[in-house]
């Protein structure tokens, strides 16, 4: 099921906790990177909604940041599994996605902590460190061919007829 040519009776549970939130096979990174801005995008609209939602009908910036917040942990789950499955392509196993999950829960929370301190301080500078390598991995994650044929995590996905 690609993106681009989705219909109606592609739209499961089941397709989308496969497509999304699954770490089990390989993924290629056209897919990859499909599927990465898919969550991207719809994680930023939902969160906004709900904020404006929220804000307006409750005036509570507090629910409202943790409304937000939920939707920022279900969009790092899905980014996780994406994650996981691009580096099984890669021919790596999950404790590189174990140390990307770990960043991607800690992001937010370090941020809150991190909102009264001087922008050049250490800790924001190293909090800066880290983000920068994230989206390298990201951008690696993007732009590596994955191992041509099988291996220990499944059928090559440009192979023909592999999913």
């Amino acid at each position: 099921m690609a993106l681009y040519n989705i219909t109606r009776s592609d739209i499961t549970a089941e397709n989308i906790r496969r497509v999304f939130f699954s770490c089990e096979g390989r993924l290629n990174r056209r897919r990859y990177i499909e599927r990465f801005l898919a969550v991207s995008i719809l994680a930023l609209v939902f969160a906004l909604a709900f904020y404006y939602i929220v804000i307006s009908t409750t005036g509570d910036k507090t629910l409202a940041m943790g409304v937000t917040a939920s939707v920022s942990v279900l969009e790092t789950a899905a980014v996780y599994t994406l994650v996981v499955r691009r580096l099984h392509d890669l021919g790596y196993g999950k404790t590189i996605g174990v140390v990307y999950l770990i960043y991607g829960l800690g992001q937010s929370v370090a941020g809150r902590f991190l909102e009264g301190l001087e922008p050049d301080s250490a800790p924001v500078v190293a909090y800066e460190l880290v983000c920068l390598a994230a989206m390298v991995f990201q951008l690696c994650l993007m732009a590596l061919r994955g191992v041509q044929g099988d291996n220990q995590y499944g059928k090559d996905p440009l192979a023909r007829g592999a999913a």
